[in-house]
């Protein structure tokens, strides 16, 4: 209540279910929360839902404004209760859209998630605010 509620639904990055590699991921994932953490107001919260690989590693006790997913809720009806997503290469921008409000896609790894990954459209033609760092 009285706080701007944010949500970071990134999707997967790693090897397959065989050859899972989640180490380099949360370093990576951990370092920008910290950074984001720092510079959010007491008045806003930064939920997240991390792959569960992932999430599964996550810890949240040294975040003052971040906060993991909360499992009590479907998906999309806390979705619905917040004020912007923050995603990347994950389908959920396309569910999101529809709610028009704030929308930003956090491309930090862009063309190395391309090379590795591909995609279907080009991340340029989206209709979405597109960040590369933290600040943007």
């Amino acid at each position: 209540e009285n706080k701007k509620v944010y949500a970071y639904m990134p999707t997967w990055r790693g090897g397959d279910a065989k050859n899972v590699s989640t180490e380099a991921q949360l370093d990576i994932v951990s370092s920008y929360l910290a950074e984001i953490d720092s510079k959010l107001s007491d008045d806003q919260v930064f939920y997240v839902n991390m792959h569960p690989f992932v999430a599964s590693k996550l810890t949240y006790d040294s975040y003052k404004h971040i906060r993991e997913f909360p499992k009590e809720y479907e998906t999309y009806d806390f979705l619905g209760a917040t004020d912007a997503l923050v995603t990347d290469y994950s389908s959920v921008m396309f569910d999101y859209a529809g709610a028009n409000r704030k929308m930003a896609l956090f491309t930090y790894d862009l063309e190395e998630y391309i090379r590795d990954r591909g995609m279907y459209i080009e991340v340029k033609d989206l209709p979405f605010d597109i960040c590369r760092t933290v600040d943007e």
